[in-house]
């Protein structure tokens, strides 16, 4: 007698799924990303394109749909919600897109080479960072998407002066999905004007400021830097979009330090950055407020009976250094940290 073992599997109520991409031409598309995702878990799945199509069999649920597609420079983004009670078909057509970019009201500026995009649904994020001619060949497919945010940053320096003593941070976002118009044109005194102070506390001449904005408050976003270090002791003009919850941070040699997060509204406000004396610490810490925490641990300074007479106790203020593994798994990103 032969024993064999066999295995079942009982497919949940599931659907096909057909993705047709089609590029600027409408051609059917060469090149391109497809992620399918699960919003209440934040788990996703990449899906191969092959001559312009994209199969795959899904639960009976709602699912989402994130497309790129790629073709002659140009980028097109596109998204879509699956509610699967039956087999679907969907088409991403390029031609649909409309183009992003950035503009401000300053002569002088001239845009930086990185185009940041960020999107972020329920328990899902995603992000990358385009090196192109940003605004130029970067489309947008406007989609209605309750709970989907989206976010584009451009950064922009003077032409004529070098180093720039400014750096305008400009950030276009949308709620609810992928907006009509994913043109953001900025005017300098509707932004946060931040006046940035970088002391020379240290050998090295120059430093690199990152700052970065939150698409979800609760989450740090992609952190990223100017083209340009900044000399020391030197003053840096920033000017960021306002109404949004901003991470800072600066690097000196190998020492990094992390500000705490900010909401910055309109206005002026400022900023001390390598005030105070960094090197080499044992365990990595973290302050708030009068809390210092340690590997996680909260800090309690113990208490002694006086005896005779009392004296002032000094507190110690310990720098804060972050290990090199302490960023997002998303390129640039940075844990908030403590503030100078």
């Amino acid at each position: 007698m032969i024993r064999t073992l066999a295995g079942a599997y009982v497919e949940p109520e599931s659907h096909n799924v057909t993705v047709k991409a089609l590029d600027r031409a409408g051609r059917p598309a060469e090149a391109g990303f497809i992620q399918v995702y699960d919003a209440r878990t934040g788990a996703g799945r990449d899906v191969p394109l092959v001559d312009g199509t994209a199969r795959l069999r899904l639960p009976e649920r709602e699912w989402n749909l994130y497309t790129e597609i790629y073709d002659d420079a140009r980028h097109t983004l596109a998204h879509a919600r699956l509610d699967l009670d039956q087999d679907r078909q969907v088409t991403v057509d390029a031609r649909d897109g409309r183009r992003a970019g950035f503009s401000v009201d300053d002569p002088d500026a001239v845009p930086g080479a990185e185009l940041i995009v960020e999107l972020a649904d329920g328990a899902w994020s995603y992000g990358f960072s385009s090196w192109s001619a940003p605004g130029w060949d970067t489309y947008v497919v406007p989609a209605r998407a309750p709970g989907l945010r989206f976010l584009t940053r451009n950064m922009w320096t003077s032409r004529t002066r070098t180093p720039s003593p400014y750096v305008y941070d400009l950030v276009n976002t949308h709620t609810d999905g992928l907006p009509d118009n994913p043109f953001y044109a900025a005017r300098r005194v509707d932004l946060v004007k931040v006046t940035a102070t970088y002391r020379a506390a240290a050998a090295a001449a120059t430093g690199l400021p990152y700052f970065g904005p939150r698409l979800v408050e609760d989450r740090p976003g992609i952190m990223a830097a100017p083209g340009q270090d900044v000399e020391l002791p030197s003053i840096l003009t920033h000017y960021r979009t306002p109404g949004l919850v901003w991470d800072s941070g600066f690097q000196v040699g190998t020492s990094l330090v992390a500000g705490a997060p900010v909401r910055l509204e309109r206005g002026s406000t400022t900023e001390v950055w390598n005030a105070a004396v960094t090197g080499p610490s044992a365990p990595v810490a973290t302050r708030s407020g009068d809390e210092l925490t340690v590997r996680g641990r909260p800090v309690r300074r113990r208490r002694r009976r006086p005896q005779g007479r009392r004296r002032r106790g000094h507190r110690h203020r310990h720098p804060h250094r972050r290990r090199p593994d302490a960023g997002r798994d998303r390129p640039g990103g940075m844990r908030d940290g403590t503030a100078q």
